[in-house]
């Protein structure tokens, strides 16, 4: 529910309703013994609760307690398929359910901190859902219903899960490396694309064949499906947590990239603003694609101005202003440098416009004492850059904004330490940064090229 949603059916403010909801939430699971349960409901209610959270709340509550309901799991035998124990096939079913939403929670709530998901296939043998209806399931069945080879109810969730499998294989150790004893090996890049290929065969066949995109439901899972392969495409040719990734990428492959990632922004932006699909607008806006929002910057600081770059340009804005972003927020680690390419890449249009020649590229710093007589300016040291907020029109942006915007990657990339401040707490953002002369752990190709070049050196 939007705030006027929530005046007219509930009768108080949302912020009200959702402090009243956590806290009463909060307190019946503590109430009912979460952490001690075996009940398959509670932890149901545990992980619904969790799911809704992580729209409102983008600390690391979500996080941390999707760990402990991961080990809660464990401990009730959810990473064992009900098979094994010889249960009916109604709780058989539920409890797949559950271990696979447990699953997907890890998956996001991990991503969105910048770290390693805990869950892995190798951990569990609990099968997919079925392809049923919940009409198809009763308590008293013996035999499990034969699945349905149309659409259903479940496609959201399968074609997810689909997704996921496929990401878990693309981040393992490739067999080559395995057999070697080389636990460090990565997959090749003709490997991860056959991965990828894999995936968008079976989603095609097995399941967006049969959505019928006049409703709703199938046509958001339609669009969150292309959204999900497109993204898995970008992250096999490009993977962020790979140092030698990007160095020797030729032109033709950036380009590749560039659209790639345009796609997925193209993708994202119109699952969070069609409205036949609005009633999942809420659930897209905490699944942030990193990736594509990270290149798609990066170029646009690097290259020159263009309808391309025009086109990417605003896909960014739909979806950076459309997804979950609280003032008081933004909490999670891989936004701190996000916002700092943002504020880079609004500074380089601004000044391209101002300048197509580009000459701005190349000008030379002032001194610091020189500056200080001068109103209405700001540098960041070592960068040969001089910024005129009030010029540029960038002069509402905090000035420690503005200079972390000159550190394009930082933790997005190898060898960036990561760190996860609050935006309330004070730290010393700019000693901590990447200076733009240490650029040995970024790609190469990600540098501007006037930022390599020395004061005056002609292109």
């Amino acid at each position: 529910m939007d705030s006027e949603q929530c005046t007219s059916t509930l009768g108080v403010s949302k912020s009200y309703a959702s402090e009243t909801y956590l806290f009463a939430t909060e307190q019946a699971l503590a109430r009912a013994d979460l952490l001690n349960t075996q009940s398959v409901t509670l932890l149901q209610a545990a992980v619904l609760f969790l799911f809704a959270l992580r729209n409102e709340d983008d600390s690391r509550t979500v996080w941390s307690l999707t760990s402990l309901i991961f080990h809660i799991a464990q401990a009730m035998g959810l990473h064992r398929d009900g098979i094994v124990f010889g249960l009916k096939p109604m709780e058989t079913e539920l409890r797949r359910r559950l271990w696979w939403h447990i699953c997907l929670l890890d998956a996001r709530s991990s991503e969105y901190h910048g770290c390693e998901p805990i869950v892995r296939d190798s951990a569990f043998d609990t099968k997919l859902p079925l392809n049923i209806e919940d009409s198809d399931l009763t308590a008293e069945m013996a035999e499990p219903p034969v699945e349905r080879e149309g659409a259903t109810g479940m496609y959201f969730c399968l074609i997810r899960c689909e997704v996921m499998q496929t990401m878990w294989e693309l981040s393992c150790v490739s067999p080559s490396m395995r057999s070697l004893g080389l636990s460090t090996g990565r997959l090749s890049l003709e490997e991860r694309e056959a991965l990828v290929q894999k995936l968008h065969d079976r989603l095609e066949g097995q399941y967006l064949k049969n959505c019928d995109i006049s409703k709703p439901f199938f046509l958001a899972s339609a669009f969150v499906a292309r959204l999900m392969v497109a993204r898995a495409w970008l992250i096999a040719r490009y993977p962020l947590g790979e140092k030698e990734c990007g160095v020797n990428l030729s032109g033709p492959v950036r380009d590749h990239l560039f659209s790639s990632s345009v796609e997925v922004l193209k993708l994202s932006s119109l699952v969070l603003t069609n409205e036949q699909i609005a009633h999942w607008s809420w659930h897209s806006k905490t699944h942030i694609q990193w990736h594509a929002v990270a290149f798609v910057l990066s170029e646009i600081c690097a290259r020159p101005p263009s309808t391309d770059c025009d086109r990417a340009w605003e896909y960014v804005n739909v979806v950076y202003n459309n997804w979950k972003m609280k003032e008081s927020g933004r909490k999670g680690t891989l936004w701190r440098p996000i916002r700092r390419l943002m504020a880079k890449a609004q500074y380089v249009r601004e000044m391209q416009k101002l300048d197509p020649v580009g000459r701005w590229k190349r000008r030379v710093a002032p001194t610091d004492e020189i500056l200080r007589e001068v109103p209405g300016t700001e540098t960041s040291s070592g960068t040969g850059m001089v910024y005129d907020l009030a010029y540029t029109g960038m002069g509402n942006l905090p000035s420690s904004l503005l200079m972390e915007a000159l550190d394009p990657l930082q933790e997005l990339f190898p060898g960036v330490p990561h760190t996860e401040d609050s935006v309330d707490e004070p730290n010393n953002i700019v000693g901590s940064m990447l200076h733009l002369e240490d650029y040995s752990q970024i790609p190469g190709w990600l540098v501007p090229e006037w930022v390599s070049k020395s004061p005056g050196d002609e292109a």
